[in-house]
C-alpha cells in the first residue's frame, strides 16, 4: 500500500490467464477524475463494482498460484516455464521479464534453480541478449506443468460460447486501453 500526494491507492498484482503475464493494477477512488485532482489527500471511494473486480482478480492470482503449488512448482518457475511455452520451446530473456510482471531478480531466480536443475539453458543472441531454451528435460517438466494449466485455460475458453469469448476479451481488452489512457494523467506532484 503506497500513498502518494493525490491520492491513496492499492497496487495489486494478478497472474493473467490470456497472455501468462502477471500484471499490476491500482485502485483509484471512482467518484474523481485524475485529471481535475485538487493538491490534498484523499481517501478512495471504492465502488461495488471496483471492489468486485478486485476480488476477481485477487481470486485469479489465487488460483494461478495454486495451480503452480498444486504442480510442485514455485510460482516464479512457472511464469518462466509458461513463457516459454507460449513462445515455443525458447523465449527471449527480456520478453519473460516484460511479461511476468515481476522484478529481474525474482526471475533470475528462477532461471538459475530452473538451470541449476538442467531444465533449462541461456544462450548469448547478441549483446546482453539472451534467450531461455528449455532442455529434453526442460520441455517434460513444461508438459506436466505449464502445459496443463495452458489446457486447463483452453478448456475454459472452449467451454464458453463464442460471443462471451469476444465479448470478454474485448471488455478486458477495453479496460486496459481506458486505464493505459489515464495514466497518462496520472502523476505524483
Amino acid at each position: 500500500m503506497g500513498r502518494i500526494f493525490l491520492l491513496d491507492f492499492s497496487m495489486k498484482s494478478y497472474y493473467n490467464p490470456l497472455n501468462g503475464m502477471i500484471s499490476y493494477y491500482f485502485s483509484v477512488p471512482s467518484h474523481t477524475d485524475a485529471r481535475n485532482m485538487e493538491d490534498e489527500e484523499m481517501t478512495p471511494d471504492f465502488s461495488k463494482e471496483l471492489r468486485r473486480f478486485n476480488y476477481l482478480l485477487s481470486e485469479t492470482e489465487s488460483a494461478y498460484h495454486e495451480a503452480a503449488s498444486r504442480l510442485g512448482l514455485p510460482e516464479s518457475s512457472m511464469m518462466v516455464l509458461y513463457a516459454v511455452c507460449h513462445a515455443g520451446t525458447s523465449c527471449p530473456l527480456r520478453d519473460i521479464c516484460r511479461n511476468a510482471g515481476v522484478s529481474k531478480q525474482t526471475i533470475n531466480s528462477a532461471l538459475r534453480r530452473l538451470e541449476a536443475e538442467g531444465l533449462i539453458y541461456l544462450e548469448n543472441t547478441g549483446g546482453k541478449n539472451k534467450t531461455v531454451f528449455l532442455t529434453n528435460e526442460g520441455q517434460k517438466l513444461a508438459g506436466r506443468t505449464a502445459a496443463k494449466v495452458i489446457a486447463l485455460e483452453n478448456e475454459i475458453f472452449a467451454s464458453w460460447t463464442k460471443e462471451d469469448v469476444k465479448q470478454y476479451l474485448s471488455l478486458t481488452e477495453r479496460y486496459l486501453e481506458d486505464f493505459r489512457e489515464r495514466l497518462r494523467y496520472l502523476k505524483q506532484d
